[in-house]
């Protein structure tokens, strides 16, 4: 199992603070926290960050999930031992912002220093046996990143021959500001700075145009669906139904323990196959087997990994994982598909 959009350093907020808009559960979760791990940083402190990933990766591990896409912000080198440890793969994504959106400084590193980490973790990266973790830089979304950092980003990926990780349309908040400060939307902003391609994998898309699905259709371009988080804290349903018609490649996302609680994929496919199925009012709308492509081949191909992992084929990584069918949830077996997807 894939899990294509994750925050390590929020498994301990699991639990913390529910039935919060989202903007509030932003100011008074999530930054605080990151603010605490850019501080870290700058200590050279790397406790919070490791102790959080080594917990992330051993749910991932113990829920059948081989690989995950770590967002994260101010990660010390030393969060990619941890995953060397743990046996995870991992596509470690380094976290960038310098706008300051949410008026929380303390979450923004310098631009230099942020950089200089990111050509630190690929060199570290590049050093992984058998290439079990890889980096992707992460403009943390539309609004928080500038233009010009944008274009730097989108440059050093493909110099670097790296890919890019970014929340895209996230929220009606997203939309809004996009709207009035570019006469466009969030994806057709992206678009126009040249930041899409077939290396870039979006989160989220909630917030989507038609004209943005031919957008993501023309460009190669992923997306990274985490419907339990959609839902939780009350963001939308994003368009996945239309993404799919149109060939772009989906994956399951997670998100994090502090939007979602667990770290079950399977759950994801069953949550986001029925919500999708309830937003077109279309019962035969992402049948169990599509949802479970989203959660293994569909994953890897929005990732640009399908040569290597989402399958099991002579060639391919052994990413092998067992299922229990013994329960008596699981019987009797009509369809094995729709029972790991359903029951």
């Amino acid at each position: 199992l894939i899990n294509a959009h994750h925050h390590f350093l929020q498994t301990f907020l699991k639990g913390a603070r529910d039935d919060l808009p989202f903007a509030e559960w932003i100011d008074q979760v999530s930054a605080p926290l990151i603010s605490m791990a850019v501080s870290d940083y700058r200590a050279g402190n790397p406790e919070l960050q490791c102790q959080a990933a080594r917990l992330g990766c051993a749910e991932a591990l113990l829920s059948g999930i081989t690989c995950v896409l770590n967002m994260e912000w101010a990660t010390p080198p030393e969060l990619i031992d941890v995953y060397e440890e743990m046996g995870l793969r991992v596509i470690h994504t380094l976290s960038m912002s310098d706008v300051d959106q949410w008026g929380n400084a303390g979450m923004l590193l310098p631009t230099d220093t942020v950089l200089a980490l990111a050509d630190e973790l690929i060199a570290r990266c590049d050093n992984c046996p058998d290439g079990r973790v890889s980096f992707r830089y992460g403009p943390a979304c539309e609004n928080s990143v500038s233009a010009d950092l944008l274009r730097e980003v989108r440059q050093r990926a493909t110099d670097q021959g790296v890919g890019i990780h970014m929340h895209v349309a996230e929220s009606q908040l997203s939309w809004d500001r996009i709207r009035e400060q570019c006469e466009t939307t969030p994806m057709g902003y992206l678009h126009e700075v040249g930041l899409l391609g077939p290396d870039f994998l979006a989160a989220h898309c909630i917030w989507l145009s038609d004209e943005d699905v031919e957008i993501l259709a023309e460009s190669g371009a992923g997306v990274s669906y985490s419907p339990e988080c959609h839902m939780k804290v009350a963001l939308g349903v994003a368009p996945i139904a239309k993404l799919l018609d149109a060939g772009v490649p989906v994956a399951l996302g997670i998100d994090s323990d502090a939007v979602n609680d667990n770290v079950d994929l399977f759950e994801a496919a069953r949550v986001g196959a029925m919500l999708q199925k309830v937003d077109t009012m279309d019962p035969s709308v992402l049948p169990a087997a599509q949802a479970l492509e989203m959660a293994t081949i569909g994953g890897a191909r929005s990732l640009g990994m399908d040569g290597e992992i989402g399958s099991l084929e002579a060639g391919k990584r052994a990413d092998v994982i067992l299922v229990d069918l013994s329960g008596a949830h699981m019987r009797p077996i009509n369809s094995i598909v729709n029972n790991l997807v359903y029951a």
